[in-house]
């Protein structure tokens, strides 16, 4: 999917650095876990359940 935002006209091409930290709507998710991140918004790259919370070093879905 992300090689098909390029053909979008007026989109910018992805990088690496840049799908680090994705920004969706108000909420930003940090692109790895660590204790100082407790409880936030977090990408867990499972495709049934995308976003979940850092507890501890690990992104914990939200649902399963």
């Amino acid at each position: 999917m992300l090689k098909n935002l390029k053909t979008i006209e007026g989109s910018k091409e992805l990088t690496k650095n840049s799908q680090k930290n994705i920004t969706g709507g108000l909420t930003a998710y940090v692109s790895s876990c660590h204790p100082v991140y407790e409880g936030a918004p977090c990408l867990t790259g499972f495709p049934h359940c995308p976003t979940g919370f850092c507890a501890g070093y690990v992104c914990s879905p939200t649902a399963t």
